[in-house]
C-alpha cells in the first residue's frame, strides 16, 4: 500500500490497505484505515474519505496521533 500510495497510484494503495484488514490480529489496521481515508482524499472521494476518518477515531482511540488528525480531517471535510 505504501509503495503504491508513493508513486500516486491511490486506486492499487486502496486495495492493498484494505487487504491489511483480512489479518487478524495484526498492528497495522488503525493505520491502514487512516491511509484509506488519505487515498480517498487523493482522489477527491471526500465522502469515503471522511467515513474512513471516523473509523479511524471510533474503532482505534488508543491512537491518540492517528486519532487527532483523523478528526481534523472529518472537521474539515465533513459536510
Amino acid at each position: 500500500g505504501e509503495i503504491y500510495y508513493s508513486m500516486k497510484k491511490y486506486n492499487n494503495a486502496i486495495s492493498a490497505f484494505t487487504r491489511v484488514f483480512d489479518y487478524k490480529d495484526n498492528n497495522k489496521a488503525s493505520y491502514a484505515q487512516y491511509k484509506l481515508g488519505l487515498c480517498y482524499l487523493n482522489i477527491n472521494d471526500t465522502n469515503s474519505a471522511v467515513n474512513a476518518f471516523k473509523k479511524v477515531v471510533n474503532n482505534y482511540s488508543g491512537q491518540n496521533d492517528l486519532v487527532k488528525k483523523s478528526e481534523e480531517f472529518i472537521q474539515k471535510y465533513n459536510k
